[in-house]
């Protein structure tokens, strides 16, 4: 159910007091293409569900799984059933390390399956299951409990994305996965700050060249989208503080002008960032 749709961005009403967002959807109700901050997660129960996602169609049968990372615009056919729809906001674990890299590779959709990831369907089904348990009861603790359920499942699906290295003793780890990952968490606390490629490289230990393609294997994206993505995020935060103007913003979250800033916002989230602020006082 869209509660609140500006042009294709929608807003999401949370539960009370929560970042989250949980219901059993049994409506034939046209949604049409729609984009939000959050992740959503599409479980049917009842019945078969179509979800199109930047062009890819997946036809979900009772206990297949679909996770929709935040920005993805995604549109929701008319059919009949029942199913669980699932948002649930990142932005307060964002910082842990590895979670940006997870929902990297999670993008633009990832299908769970018992056909698709045999060996961890059954505990992600599981945990989605526990989650509805644990929304519905409203206990004190019932939002750090469902954010536990739902870590769990990403890193489930994390490990398996992870791609298979060709390595003597068969490990699915990357090879220089601490050495991407302390330029990745320097990246989050300094992302507004001027940081170049060679820099990065010269933190890790590696050419330029190398550097970049070691950076893409382990991210999924480049390290100029993988900057631009923080410092995209600092700047969201920021937004909502209305004391600052938006040329405010784009310096204080390391873009090198407002127009820069404006039209990298534009680009990743479909609106004008004077838009997102004025969307998120409402």
């Amino acid at each position: 159910m869209i509660e609140q749709l500006d042009g294709k961005h929608e807003t999401v009403h949370y539960k009370r007091e929560t970042h989250l967002k949980l219901y059993l959807n049994d409506k034939c109700e046209y949604y049409p293409p729609h984009w939000h901050t959050d992740m959503e997660i599409i479980c049917p129960w009842e019945g078969v569900y179509r979800a199109i996602c930047e062009d890819r169609v997946f036809d979900l049968s009772p206990g297949d799984i679909l996770f929709i990372p935040g920005g993805i615009i995604h549109e929701l056919p008319a059919v009949h059933g029942k199913r669980i729809i699932f948002q649930i906001s990142w932005s307060t674990v964002y910082d842990i390390a590895g979670i940006q890299t997870i929902l990297g590779r999670m993008s633009p959709s990832t299908l769970v399956t018992r056909q698709t990831m045999p060996d961890i369907w059954e505990k992600v089904h599981q945990d989605l299951e526990d989650i509805l348990g644990l929304y519905q009861e409203n206990g004190v603790l019932s939002e750090a409990a469902v954010y536990a359920k739902a870590m769990e499942m990403i890193c489930l699906i994390g490990r398996d994305l992870q791609p298979q290295k060709s390595s003597s003793a068969g490990s699915r780890l990357h090879p220089h996965s601490e050495s991407i990952q302390s330029v990745c968490a320097y990246i989050r606390s300094h992302c507004a700050e001027p940081i170049s490629l060679q820099e990065a490289a010269d933190m890790a230990g590696f050419s330029r060249y190398y550097f970049a393609r070691l950076f893409r294997d382990f991210t999924d994206q480049s390290f100029h989208q993988y900057l631009i993505g923080r410092r995209l995020a600092l700047a969201e935060n920021l937004l909502i503080d209305t004391r600052y103007s938006i040329q405010e913003v784009a310096l204080q979250a390391g873009f090198s002008s407002s127009a820069a800033f404006c039209k990298a916002f534009r680009q990743a989230r479909g609106i004008a960032p004077a838009k997102y602020r004025s969307l998120y006082q409402h």
